[in-house]
């Protein structure tokens, strides 16, 4: 409902990089210092012991002057760059294209590492499963991100991006682990009662799981 912030790497901007020589003002201090300046959505990340990072609308050549001459002689520009617009709208494309693949992948590796129970349960059946719980995993982050946007003004960037794949990486692992459970116990054991050969793989990972 509130949606997702979205940082400058995929809409377009401008990135300011500043190391102070003396004491690095707080973030609310930079942002007060600029506030009489028209720069979208301005956000600032302090990066090291001395340094920010302004994330902002793209600007010309003459506001990026004034931003600089508002924070201060204390403030040395280490960089300063622009994404344009089109950019943004490449690397959002990429993204998504991206993730979608690597879905894909895991889809048809777990259906093939687990053909072997296509008697009793379908190949396709663990990729569904599979997937329902990577949703689940990925959605409470995103939903947190969207509630830290709306109020907060946190931005969904690129390393935001990779840490979000990064937990549908460890959300795959651990399901693969668990099904490998359920995998063996239906070899194991004599008969096939699926609610409690789940609960059993669930015991038996639970602590690693954690």
């Amino acid at each position: 409902f509130l949606g997702l912030n979205l940082g400058i790497d995929f809409t377009g901007g401008s990135i300011l990089e500043v190391k102070y020589e003396e004491s690095r003002p707080s973030t609310e201090e930079i942002q007060g210092s600029l506030k009489d300046l028209d720069l979208g959505s301005l956000s600032v990340q302090h990066t090291g012991s001395n340094g920010a990072l302004l994330r902002m609308k793209d600007i010309p050549e003459s506001v990026h002057q004034q931003v600089l001459s508002l924070l201060g002689e204390n403030a040395k520009e280490q960089r300063f760059e622009s994404i344009g617009p089109v950019i943004g709208e490449e690397l959002k494309g990429k993204t998504l294209l991206l993730s979608l693949l690597a879905i894909g992948a895991v889809v048809l590796y777990i259906a093939f590492a687990f053909r072997a129970t296509a008697q009793r349960i379908r190949p396709w059946h663990w990729s569904g499963a599979a997937l329902a719980a990577s949703f689940h995993d990925i959605l409470v982050p995103l939903g947190v991100f969207a509630f830290l946007g709306e109020y907060a003004g946190v931005q969904i960037t690129i390393p935001v991006v990779v840490a979000l794949l990064t937990v549908v990486g460890y959300s795959i692992n651990d399901t693969v682990v668990v099904f490998d459970r359920i995998r063996a116990n239906i070899f194991l054991h004599a008969g096939f009662d699926f609610k409690n050969t789940v609960k059993l793989a669930l015991q038996q990972t639970w602590f690693r799981s954690l």
